[in-house]
């Protein structure tokens, strides 16, 4: 996986950077369920006050199911949101 970052990261409201941080969960499961190759590019785009995420695969879709180690360790395993709900104060 790639990730790339146009314009000026700066700081999401939490509910804002979770919403980011699953939408691009979801894609990325998503390749590793259907893809035939596990290879995936993030773009992030700052552009005023919005983010834009752009999430491409060129690869052919698979056309056996996933076995369930090529499910057991998605390429997303290691990342978190920059403001995880688990690192929250509670209210």
């Amino acid at each position: 996986m790639t990730v790339s970052v146009d314009g000026t990261a700066r700081a999401l409201s939490p509910g804002t950077d979770l919403a980011a941080y699953r939408i691009v969960q979801e894609a990325l499961t998503k390749v590793t369920k259907h893809a035939a190759i596990g290879e995936a590019h993030v773009r992030l785009a700052y552009t005023g006050s919005r983010l834009r995420i752009t999430f491409t695969n060129n690869g052919p879709a698979r056309t056996t199911p996933a076995t369930a180690s090529s499910a057991t360790s998605p390429p997303y395993a290691n990342c978190a949101p920059a403001s995880s709900p688990a690192s929250s104060k509670p209210r």
